[in-house]
């Protein structure tokens, strides 16, 4: 009998033994798929995130150009031939304008209707003063004071669409806010190169393109909500404190959001709450 005890404990041991060696073996087990699945998990995400971003881009490009050719043969022109007949004519955005691009890019002109990839600085690397007043602004500057309009796109919605009409298409803007072509004549400046086409004054004009955020998602730009992360917000912000703020001395017209929603921006709101009306009476 006690023989028998014996062998039955033994039997037991043993099993618990080998039950525990199994448990660790499958515990094992189990994290390795459990750290697969996420890994899996993880490259899918990342390729479905990158998916998506095709696809707004591609969705964009088609919206804003029309086709994927027509965008080739914008893009790769370096100037256009015209007639000549804009020769007298001017556009004072160079002159008065910057626009900033959700990847921080500056432009001192439509950023749609410039030659590619013309932009002058970016706003998370360069300072908007030193910028202003660079080689590149300058050149723009000086070709359409000149009427020569070498660095615009021949789509521009400004230079194209009015030339036989200006009279009757100036009637409808009250000012160079909505419209910015004058006529050369009266235009106050006449430079003789383009190293004297430097502007004292700052940006009368300042438009913040640089937030997405949007509680819609219409095809034409993408394809699901986009909002800014906590991290993105707090760095936007304070690159516009630090840097487009000290430029409202001389602005008269800033405009936020053109590139999402304007009331579902959280950079746009602190920005705005921030300007002081006593400080900047002029700013509309």
């Amino acid at each position: 009998m006690i023989d028998s005890v014996k062998k039955f404990i033994k039997h037991k041991i043993f099993r618990m033994k080998n039950f525990e060696k199994n448990k660790d073996e499958l515990e094992a087990v189990l994290l390795r798929v459990t750290q697969e699945k996420e890994n899996q998990a993880k490259e899918l995400d990342r390729l479905y995130k990158g998916c998506i971003s095709l696809n707004e881009e591609i969705n964009f490009l088609k919206f804003r150009n029309g086709t994927l050719k027509e965008l080739h043969y914008q893009t790769t022109e370096e100037n256009w031939n015209h007639d000549g007949s804009l020769k007298k004519y001017c556009c004072i955005y160079p002159f008065n304008r910057i626009e900033i691009l959700e990847n921080g890019e500056i432009y001192n002109c439509c950023s749609g209707y410039i030659m590619h990839d013309y932009y002058i600085g970016n706003i998370y690397k360069d300072s908007l003063k030193d910028v202003w007043n660079s080689d590149k602004v300058k050149k723009l500057r000086f070709s359409v004071a000149s009427g020569n309009f070498e660095f615009c796109n021949r789509f521009c919605r400004w230079i194209n669409h009015f030339n036989d009409n200006f009279g009757e298409f100036q009637k409808q803007y009250s000012n160079y806010f909505d419209m910015p072509i004058v006529l050369r004549e009266s235009f106050r400046n006449t430079y003789n190169s383009w190293k004297d086409c430097t502007v004292k004054k700052f940006p009368e004009i300042i438009q913040l393109t640089c937030d997405p955020t949007c509680n819609l998602k219409c095809p034409s730009c993408r394809s699901h909500y986009k909002a800014l992360s906590k991290e993105k917000i707090d760095d936007l912000y304070n690159v516009l404190i630090e840097k487009v703020y000290p430029l409202l001395q001389d602005c008269k017209l800033l405009c936020g959001l053109m590139s999402g929603e304007f009331f579902a921006s959280r950079v746009m709101k602190r920005f705005y709450q921030h300007i002081n009306k006593k400080n900047w009476l002029i700013v509309k």
